[in-house]
């Protein structure tokens, strides 16, 4: 079921029908737009109903970009940072706070990294590599920091977390009991 919102009544509607046996799983949209460009932004919730899970989280998914540009990838796991360098979704960067945790995904490989937050305000510069294109890097630094020497898979981090966390883009938001239960799965593999 996808929907924008899950007030009382849709939640209500999602728990009959799991009493009726059905396997049903809310998916919540929002749509919205950044100078002038529109986007779509679908998030997963869990299986158990919980009502504070669409609240801000403390911990964060951030794509490397190795398939794109791997010096970015690479720059990331130098620099001990997460970041984003391309269009509005350098912006989402900004969502991390001081002490947020913050994980470092390689598309078809699996959680490389993570780290805890460690910058008062996210940090934005110029980067110093990168196509023509990239005008800035917004990014905040990680410590401490950890770089896995196996990735975690994504089956592996779904199942930790033990829900679908989307991974098809820059920066996902991951739920904070699902991110606790990832970061306690990530401390056991360094």
């Amino acid at each position: 079921m996808v929907t924008y919102r899950l007030d009382v009544s849709t939640r209500q509607a999602v728990k009959y029908w799991r009493s009726k046996g059905v396997d049903i799983r809310p998916w919540i949209y929002r749509v919205y737009s950044l100078d002038g460009q529109m986007y779509l932004d679908i998030n997963a919730f869990g299986r158990a109903d919980d009502p504070y899970e669409d609240k801000p989280t403390q911990y964060h998914l951030i794509n490397t970009n190795y398939s794109n540009d791997p010096v970015s990838h690479d720059y990331m796991l130098d620099q001990r940072r997460a970041a984003a360098f391309y269009g509005d979704w350098k912006y989402k960067i900004d969502n991390i706070e001081p002490n947020d945790r913050v994980f470092l995904y390689r598309s078809g490989e699996g959680i490389v990294a993570f780290g805890v937050c460690k910058s008062s305000n996210p940090g934005v510069k110029n980067p110093p590599h990168g196509p023509e294109d990239t005008d800035e890097e917004h990014f905040v630094e990680l410590e401490p920091f950890h770089v896995l020497p196996q990735p975690l898979s994504a089956a592996r981090l779904r199942e930790a977390a033990e829900y679908h966390v989307p991974l098809v883009s820059t920066y996902t938001s991951i739920r904070s009991e699902g991110g606790e239960l990832l970061w306690q799965e990530c401390l056991k593999h360094i």
